[in-house]
């Protein structure tokens, strides 16, 4: 697989991209069909893309410290639609059953083409970046998310944005077999009859379903 090299930062918002990554951030119409999921190299460079993209967020309860090659994602009309988790470095290691106290990093979520479907008072603070590629623009969303342990000692997701309380929190539902933990989060979309919702799978023990708009 041919390494990623790092594009110059022109701004803060505004990045130039090599053509190795032009095919996530190509302009096509979105049709929400089939999203197919992302090789090992195209979530590479996805999230290297991301991390270049992704604000600080100081006030957000959680900080993520990204493992970009464990990221996972899925993508659809050569990237019109791309979602994109990059695992926390000490994601691989978290045991959902035995969570410690506090806020834990879990990944970030970078998202493009698509939305999460929130409440309107939800909405505050969301964290959107601009990313330029041979000419076009293309706006990208990022979130952080986190784990915990509910006051009922269950496992629950903590979505958050540049905020100091989560923007929504959602118990994790335990899968009845574990499945292979590689990546740690894995990314996939469930379409319903009139919607579809982001799919994460955790640690292979564990997933959460979240609306998308």
């Amino acid at each position: 697989m041919e390494i990623f090299t790092q594009p110059k930062i022109r701004n803060q918002k505004t990045m130039k991209t090599p053509h190795l990554i032009l095919t996530l951030v190509t302009i096509s119409s979105l049709a929400f069909a089939g999203p197919t999921s992302l090789t090992d190299g195209q979530a590479f460079l996805a999230a290297s893309l991301a991390a270049l993209s992704t604000p600080k967020m100081k006030e957000a309860p959680i900080k993520v410290n990204a493992a970009l090659r464990q990221a996972s994602g899925v993508q659809e009309d050569s990237g019109a639609l791309a979602i994109v988790a990059i695992p926390d470095e000490s994601a691989d290691k978290l045991d959902l059953t035995k969570l410690a106290a506090g806020d834990l990093p879990l990944c970030r979520l970078w998202m493009k083409g698509c939305a999460l479907k929130l409440p309107a008072e939800k909405v505050a603070n969301i964290e959107q970046r601009e990313v330029a590629a041979e000419g076009d623009k293309h706006s990208v969303t990022i979130w952080l998310l986190g784990v915990r342990m509910s006051a009922k000692g269950k496992p629950e997701l903590i979505l958050c944005a540049n905020q100091k309380d989560p923007v929504l929190v959602l118990p994790l539902t335990a899968l009845p077999t574990s499945v292979t933990a590689d990546p740690p989060v894995e990314v996939s979309v469930e379409p319903l009859s009139e919607a579809s919702q982001l799919v994460l799978t955790l640690r292979g023990t564990h997933q959460v379903k979240l609306p998308l708009e």
